[in-house]
């Protein structure tokens, strides 16, 4: 897991591997420092090779946290990105939170956004 200061308003959370619930704590505790360094937050699943139920829901809360400071928040999550890819298709997750195919779109979605 990586956290970037990619610029003066975003930071992009970089999952790297497997991330379920013995790394739930560690995940919150990046997604943690990354909401309160930057009100633009990206999380970058593109080599994540899986993510259970625990990571989806601390994403979410972190969603919150950052919607709550009126900052963005959003993932990256690559077509045919295999077992990911799929739980995010099947959970409708990209109804709750914003899902671009790469770590660039999402980046310039963020600076289309109002506020960001």
């Amino acid at each position: 897991m990586e956290v970037a200061l990619h610029s003066e308003t975003t930071a992009i959370v970089s999952l790297i591997g497997e991330h379920d619930l013995s790394l739930g704590v560690e995940l919150r505790g990046a997604l943690a420092t990354a909401v309160e360094q930057r009100p633009c937050v990206l999380v970058d699943l593109s080599r994540c090779t899986l993510l259970d139920s625990t990571g989806i829901a601390v994403l979410l809360d972190s969603q919150n946290r950052v919607l709550a400071g009126e900052g963005r928040f959003a993932l990256v999550i690559p077509p045919g990105q295999g077992a990911v890819a799929r739980v995010a298709e099947l959970i409708r997750l990209g109804d709750l939170v914003p899902i671009s195919h790469s770590l660039e779109d999402a980046l310039t979605n963020v600076g289309r956004q109002p506020g960001s």
